[in-house]
């Protein structure tokens, strides 16, 4: 085999499923392969479709795994002034495998920066998002920049289906 028959590029082996709502979706471009595939370009399927829970998952494995992406602006709505629609879609995210809510802001910003329509105290976002974690056991994962983000969510779908993969060869 020479260099002409080594692709340029790798596909990801699972596809990528994006909720229909979601407004700005991330488009999972730019990522790479692993050391073992060169760290060749990888390229990432997505499909849109409507998730029951969450804006990201894997096809074929929606009611296993959900990534719940929130803004700065997102969040402070959604935990304040949507609470109880968003607890009963965590109700829904603790009956799954694997869920988590990322966080395109560091926490130190969510906190502190609160925006100019809202009265509520940080606090209350704060103790929140601890308890939801604690009750629920869905994790909460802040990103710093929206790239950063889109990378964790990839990065948690891809090590879910490693695992399972690893699982059915093994078991």
């Amino acid at each position: 085999m020479g260099i002409d028959d080594i692709e340029p590029y790798v596909v990801c082996p699972f596809t990528v499923i994006v909720d229909t709502r979601e407004q700005k979706p991330w488009h999972f471009l730019g990522f790479n392969a692993d050391a073992n595939q060169e760290n060749r370009p990888l390229i990432v399927p997505t499909e849109r479709n409507a998730l029951k829970t969450g804006d990201y998952s894997i096809k074929g494995m929606e009611d296993l795994i959900t990534i719940e992406r929130k803004s700065h602006s997102d969040a402070w709505s959604t935990f304040i002034r949507e609470r109880d629609r968003f607890e009963r879609e965590l109700e829904r995210m603790s009956k799954m495998e694997f869920a988590a809510i990322i966080i395109e802001c560091d926490e130190n910003s969510l906190l502190c920066r609160r925006p100019i329509e809202s009265r509520a105290n940080p606090k209350t976002i704060y103790r929140s998002l601890i308890a939801w974690e604690q009750r629920f056991g869905v994790h909460v994962r802040f990103c710093e920049t929206v790239g950063w983000a889109e990378r964790t969510c990839f990065r948690y779908l891809e090590r879910f289906w490693k695992d399972k993969e690893s699982r059915k060869s093994h078991g």
